[in-house]
């Protein structure tokens, strides 16, 4: 089996990022434990199904304002040359893996942590789900009776023990130069017995009412556009939900949790987590027909949101929002690039002008940005794409702490993490009062992702503010067919 790796599931924790108390839960939400929702494709029948034959379910979370926000993750352990990794097994915990929402839960073969043989000859790694959207975690580290999870690129870290059966530990996230949030963590076991709810209404119904777009107003963020869909997955279950919010700076990625019947009617719970982001949002279904609740995001921030049907719901044109001022001096923008040296904007440009470069996207960004990182996916596509006819990339990372060395580092591990080749100049901070007098060539940052492009004379075509990512569905798609129709135009000119 020369050179073959093989993969098994050996540990797993279903977590959820605590934003209820486990034990305030009621006995009806037992049926939820029993029917895990997970969607993976469009057969979700299939998908139902092929979980409501576990049990011994373990539930997580990070505590946030009395609250529990569920994601789940598994971890794997690769073996090398092994034609059996099953048999170097003698203890494991094994986990079903599936998506972010109100409920995830694993199962476990033994309360007992990984032991291979003693020679430690394995490679974990982990992955998380939320909804539809799979993330692959390569820092993942087991030392004894201890497990430490990374997002390098989001300078985030779970760090967690093992102890009687359960996990317990911190989620550590880093905010800001001397901003580290932290968010206890732990495990715990769900019971075992409950009985379903009575009198619940048609979940058709539910679907009919929910599922589409809506018009949302955040009480301190502003407007946004909705999408919610809801699957049945029959029997007493609850009706799964997925979905995402857009707003004019960007979505709010992949969403996905329950919806249960209560005494006031309709109440749902949607998640995701992506080691720097960490959101919840709840609501009631109100007998109006509107959407009442709650958004919080880590244990930092909340603010409450209404929302009505309007499958007409748009926001504003992303190409509109933001202005290039043409009075502004390429030259007079110099920034530090990752290897600490200063260069101007119009230098930088040079450069790729020189290597064939005739048209440019300069792309402001953080790396700690979710939205950053998935227009930085789309912009390794187009490079991939459009590199041999002229299209270059130049980055304006606006960072954390203020650090260059440490602002730097992050802005290297963002660009290994997706395979990004472009030249980036570190322009300043992330505080976007700060970033809009760093870069007067734009009437102000409005938003992390920001898209300039760039014709060869170096004069701007269009601004697009924010990104809708792949979670928004029909929104990326306009978003891709319009980049590319001008990345078009823009080649063809020359």
């Amino acid at each position: 089996m020369g050179g073959k790796r093989w993969a098994t599931k050996v540990l797993g924790v279903a977590v959820s990022l605590g934003i209820g108390q486990p034990e305030a839960y009621p006995p009806d939400l037992l049926l939820k434990a029993r029917t895990p929702p997970l969607l993976l494709d469009e057969s979700d029948e299939t998908t139902v199904a092929a979980y409501r034959d576990h049990s011994g379910y373990q539930w997580a979370g990070f505590k946030i304002d009395d609250e529990w926000l569920r994601f789940r993750f598994e971890l794997v352990a690769s073996f090398g040359d092994e034609p059996n990794p099953l048999e170097r097994i003698n203890k494991h915990i094994k986990m079903f893996s599936g998506m972010s929402g109100d409920i995830a839960q694993p199962y476990i073969d033994q309360a007992a942590w990984l032991d291979p043989d003693g020679d430690g000859h394995f490679v974990p790694f982990a992955e998380i789900r939320n909804g539809k959207e799979i993330i692959r975690i390569e820092d993942v580290q087991i030392e004894g009776n201890r497990v430490s999870i990374g997002f390098p690129h989001y300078d985030s870290r779970i760090e967690a023990v093992m102890e009687d059966g359960a996990l317990r530990g911190t989620w550590t996230k880093r905010r800001g130069a001397n901003n580290i949030a932290e968010v206890e963590f732990q495990s715990f076991q769900p019971p075992r017995s409950g009985c379903p709810v009575q009198n619940v209404p048609s979940k058709e119904l539910l679907g009919r009412t929910l599922d589409g777009r809506w018009s949302a107003t955040f009480s301190e963020s502003g407007r946004a556009v909705a999408e919610f869909r809801s699957i049945s997955p029959g029997g007493f279950a609850d009706p799964i939900v997925l979905g995402t919010f857009l707003t004019p700076t960007g979505d709010y990625r992949h969403l996905a949790g329950l919806a249960e019947w209560t005494e006031t009617g309709w109440a749902m719970r949607l998640s995701t987590f992506d080691g720097a982001h960490a959101f919840l949002f709840k609501a009631t279904l109100q007998p109006n027909g509107s959407l009442r609740g709650d958004f919080w995001s880590g244990n930092w921030w909340h603010e409450t949101w209404t929302a009505e049907r309007d499958d007409d719901a748009t926001l504003p044109d992303a190409m509109q929002e933001t202005a290039w001022r043409g009075d502004a001096d390429l030259d007079e923008l110099v920034f530090k690039g990752i290897d600490g040296n200063p260069r101007s904007v119009a230098h930088m440009l040079s450069i790729l002008e020189a290597s064939g470069g005739r048209a440019t996207i300069l792309l402001v960004f953080g790396s700690w940005c979710p939205n950053c990182a998935d227009a930085t996916e789309y912009l390794v596509e187009l490079q991939q794409r459009y590199h041999a006819r002229g299209l270059r990339v130049l980055g304006l990372a606006f960072e954390l702490t203020g650090d260059i060395e440490r602002d730097a580092k992050q802005v290297r591990i963002h660009q290994a993490h997706h395979g990004a080749n472009w030249p980036v100049l570190i322009a300043g901070l992330s505080d976007k009062a700060k970033a809009s007098q760093a870069l007067p060539v734009l009437d102000k940052i409005r938003s992390y992702p920001t898209a300039v492009f760039m014709n060869s004379d170096r004069e701007s075509v269009g601004v697009w503010t924010g990104f809708s990512g792949p979670a928004t569905g029909e929104a990326n798609a306009e978003l891709r067919r319009r980049w590319e129709a001008l990345i078009e135009s823009l080649l063809d000119d020359e």
